[in-house]
């Protein structure tokens, strides 16, 4: 009978608290933290594995005294035997228990301002480059109790590995486990160099941190190309164990031949990509504030009160900004910020209800050849979103490149693609960069996969023998050249249309901003996607309305195309857009109400 471990750790999920945990992503290699030590990963679930059983509870049998010692060995790689003591695991008195492990990455395309705001946030403390944790024994305080009191963090002089040796904390043993872990870093490092270490992703070399997490509560809540933030226990021993020997016992030959099998396939061992043995974790959900996140619940307040009373202001920084990257078309602005701020709230028969794709034509040349608009518009975009993923669509790109994940057989593990990306990223697709040439094979279901996840919201999987549609919530924007229409069939068409005037004017009033006012602006991104959905009585009757007007104008229109044609402006003013999604389709009074206080 399999059992889970008795009682969740008590760990406190405030602000202040989970601030002083060190993060996973802000090292520069794992070996720098501390084995052992509490840590948090803010990262995706990139593929779940099959559980898998451990032995949860057992006996430790003194050799010399016949005494028995009941054990505990969750949160944990391997068990560890006393010296005098053997262990006991007989049918009668082992207690089998169940883990999920899931295979994690940093939360792919992430903005640099996201990490950068929650140092801030914590005054430094939430930083592990500089931050070294002391071996806990086992006659320690509880975790709640350590966390209380703040985690005891070891500060080295400096960011390199040696440094790391040098913390006042750590005894004898515990240096000795930095020395090998700083030079099982360099052997990596220069291996993984020579093309001799495996990725921590399968699929994406450029991944910096992975993990595999053992989810021990509620595995049932983790889905795959969902974000979390766990908090467990790091295990990452550089000391690999002698063949033949698992937790000190010696091998039979059968066990032997399975652990060599499972040595080729599944992930690498824990000498490569850390476990995380989770003790608790959380949802990132679409109203995840990475601005706000680690704030205490009084400064939330006071930057919430400072929003409200810049509201108009702020918004209108947000449209500008927009503006003069897209030349000074103001239309094309206030759509593209609408675009942004739409999410997935609802879905009838797998079709997703309030998505927005948009595509924006109508671009110069030069753009095409440099892509200097697009990279100049993904850079704002970059600033008031938490990811942005750009996806150049050019044919080199498109016919060689992994966009899907694709699992492989062989070695039981899943390559990721360009596409496997978490909820609220916003896409961007590059047409501009498409050149003269054609698609082969490989790059029409490149294209399939895109315009399925524009259109239904999902990301497909390549399993081979089929594929398998995992649900998501990412605004697609589609970036093109001159074209009436683009090759990506989107919800909106927006034609730009430049402006010199107000472009000057924009980027001479869009000088470099305060950093107050950048983050007044991100929490307003992240506060007005984040609001819920309701449609009043007006605006009901104004939109069925609008849409007939505006198909007597244009008879033959199969889609909404804005700029493309004379439309009446009953169709949709700029008003109109902004009060319908960037205040969530609620009246101004009532954002103030429910949403910001």
């Amino acid at each position: 009978m399999l059992h889970a471990p008795a009682g969740r750790p008590k760990i406190s999920h405030a602000p202040c608290r989970r601030a002083q945990v060190p993060l996973l992503n802000d090292v520069e290699a794992v070996e720098q933290l501390q084995p052992g030590s509490l840590v948090r990963f803010r990262c995706m679930a990139q593929y779940t594995y099959n559980p898998e059983m451990f032995a949860g509870e057992y006996d430790h049998v003194n050799l010399s005294t016949g005494e028995r010692v009941r054990a505990h060995a969750p949160y944990c790689d391997a068990m560890e035997v006393p010296p005098g003591f053997t262990a006991d695991m007989t049918d009668q008195v082992i207690q089998l228990m169940e883990r999920l492990p899931v295979h994690c990455m940093s939360i792919p395309h992430e903005s640099s301002w996201v990490s950068l705001s929650g140092s801030a946030a914590c005054g430094g403390q939430g930083i592990a480059l500089a931050l070294q944790r002391a071996k806990r024994s086992r006659g320690d305080d509880s975790m709640e109790e350590e966390l209380s009191a703040g985690p005891s963090l070891c500060v080295p002089h400096s960011h390199s590995s040696q440094s790391a040796m040098d913390c006042d904390g750590c005894d004898d043993e515990n240096k000795k486990r930095l020395r090998a872990g700083a030079a099982a870093s360099e052997t990596s490092t220069a291996a993984h160099a020579a093309g001799g270490r495996p990725d921590l992703v399968p699929g994406a070399p450029h991944v910096k941190h992975a993990a595999i997490v053992k989810v021990y509560h509620d595995a049932a809540s983790v889905k795959v190309n969902e974000a979390y933030e766990f908090v467990g226990i790091l295990c990452c021993d550089p000391v690999l164990e002698e063949p033949g020997t698992v937790c000190g016992f010696v091998e039979d030959a059968q066990a032997a031949a399975v652990r060599t099998v499972a040595a080729s396939t599944g992930p690498a061992s824990s000498s490569v990509i850390p476990r995380l043995h989770a003790v608790t974790f959380r949802q990132l959900s679409p109203s995840w504030n990475p601005a706000l996140d680690l704030l205490s619940p009084a400064e939330q307040a006071l930057r919430r009160t400072a929003l409200m009373s810049a509201l108009t202001t702020t918004r209108a920084r947000v449209v500008n900004s927009l503006k003069s990257a897209l030349m000074g078309d103001g239309l094309a602005a206030e759509y593209l910020l609408c675009h942004m701020l739409s999410r997935v709230y609802h879905r009838v028969c797998e079709m997703p209800v309030g998505k927005f794709s948009l595509a924006i034509t109508g671009l110069p040349a030069a753009a095409a050849v440099g892509t200097s608009a697009t990279k100049e518009l993904v850079a704002v975009m970059q600033g008031l979103r938490p990811a942005v993923a750009y996806v150049p669509m050019s044919i080199k790109n498109m016919n060689s490149k992994l966009m899907v994940p694709k699992m492989n057989f062989d070695t039981e593990m899943l390559h990721t693609g360009d596409l496997q990306v978490a909820p609220a990223t916003q896409i961007i697709c590059d047409e501009t960069a498409m050149e003269d040439g054609q698609l082969d094979e490989k790059g029409l279901k490149n294209l399939h996969c895109l315009q399925q996840l524009a259109t239904f919201q999902h990301i497909l999987f390549d399993f081979n023998f089929d594929w398998m549609k995992f649900p998501t919530d990412v605004p697609v924007l589609v970036m093109s050249q001159g074209r009436a229409k683009p090759l990506m069939k989107t919800d909106v068409v927006v034609k730009l249309t430049p402006d010199s005037g107000a472009a000057a004017a924009s980027q001479a009033g869009g000088t470099e901003e305060s950093p107050e006012v950048q983050e007044l602006c991100r929490i307003y991104m992240g506060l007005a996607r984040a609001l819920d959905v309701g449609v009043n009585n007006e605006v009901e009757q104004m939109v069925p309305s609008s849409f007939v007007e505006a198909r007597k104008v244009c008879a033959g229109m199969a889609g909404v195309c804005i700029g493309c044609c004379s439309l009446p402006s009953v169709v949709f003013t700029v008003q109109d857009v902004g009060e319908l999604r960037v205040l969530g389709m609620l009246r101004t009074d009532t954002l103030a109400k429910q949403t910001l206080c």
